[in-house]
């Protein structure tokens, strides 16, 4: 896989990528329970209904 490596360069420290980035909603159900306060049952109708 090609990448266009680490962005940020710093003096004493070597940059390195250490995991590929999350695949595309790899991490909705975390973001609307956690950081919007939405439970299971609210995240399950709206995956039904589309809207996620």
């Amino acid at each position: 896989m090609k990448i266009t490596g680490c962005h940020i360069k710093l003096s004493e420290t070597k940059p390195s990528v250490k995991t590929p980035a999350p695949l595309l909603g790899e991490h909705n159900k975390e973001v609307y329970s956690e950081f919007m306060g939405f439970d299971e049952k609210e995240i399950a109708a709206m995956k039904e209904e589309g809207v996620i």
